[in-house]
């Protein structure tokens, strides 16, 4: 039942873009390229290689003014005996705003993803629908600072029949501090916070409940046209089955180039 109400929702947005951006003069491609060094690979409060880093690649193709894009990520293990998991992310999805220029703006991301294991068998390769919806202008501006609150649904299934269903309640606050760098005009600096909620992860036997609460602090230093953006993470875990670290702290870096 709520794998029909997630691609009716996908299925409905998409109908609805292409009146929503009826120009094809306005098209116009972009690409991002990104690489990241991960301390740890964390992904929903299960840290996947216990403790060992990743670098994780990453390629998006947004056709703006339509709300379409399509990405490649990838995990790829520094420690060779994390290899037969290595990770391959195919995902399309649409972003769409309504009421843009109104005080309840919503923003709507539907997505749907393949996780593909190229070293594993079929059979551990899963696929995700996804739907997220961010509310930029709730809580009024403050000078320069704001909070945005957004939530995400996740639907996923697999060959083996493992269905999950999670949630993600968080918010971002955004602050202007002074640029770093000379060559830069603004530089802000985020806090985030966010929980998650499963019904049950099967492959990992957790329980279903809130998981975790998590947190982190990143910016971005922009040079010469390439962004670094360095990131700081904690968690704190509320399931023993998603984490036996009650406390978890690791951090990200990533270079980013777009054109």
């Amino acid at each position: 039942m709520i794998k029909k109400i997630f691609l009716f929702f996908v299925i409905s947005l998409v109908l609805f873009s292409a009146k929503a951006y009826p120009d094809d003069s306005e098209k116009k491609l972009s690409i991002t390229t990104k690489i990241t060094y991960a301390q740890k690979y964390m992904w929903r409060g299960f840290d996947l290689q216990e403790g060992d880093p990743a670098i994780q690649p990453e390629i998006v193709l947004n056709f703006s003014g339509t709300g379409l894009y399509f990405g490649i990520w990838g995990n790829y293990a520094m420690d060779g005996q994390w290899h037969v998991w290595d990770e391959m992310d195919f995902y399309a999805g649409y972003l769409l705003t309504f009421n843009a220029d109104k005080p309840y703006v919503m923003e709507i991301d539907a997505s749907y993803t393949y996780y593909y294991f190229p070293n594993q068998h079929r059979d551990e390769d899963t696929q995700e629908l996804a739907l997220s919806l961010k509310l930029p202008k709730l809580i009024p501006k403050i000078g320069k600072t704001s909070l945005v609150p957004y939530s995400t649904l996740y639907y996923g299934w697999s060959p083996k029949g493992y269905d999950t269903f999670w949630i993600k309640l968080g918010a971002d606050y955004k602050m202007q501090i002074p640029a770093l760098l000379t060559e830069q005009k603004e530089q802000s600096l985020t806090l985030y916070v966010e929980a998650f909620y499963n019904d049950g992860y099967k492959p990992f036997e957790t329980t279903p409940g809130w998981s975790y609460v998590a947190a982190g602090l990143r910016t971005v230093f922009e040079l010469h046209g390439i962004s670094f953006i360095p990131n700081v993470n904690y968690q704190r875990t509320l399931k023993g089955s998603v984490n036996e670290d009650k406390n978890v702290f690791w951090y990200t870096f990533g270079i980013s180039y777009y054109f």
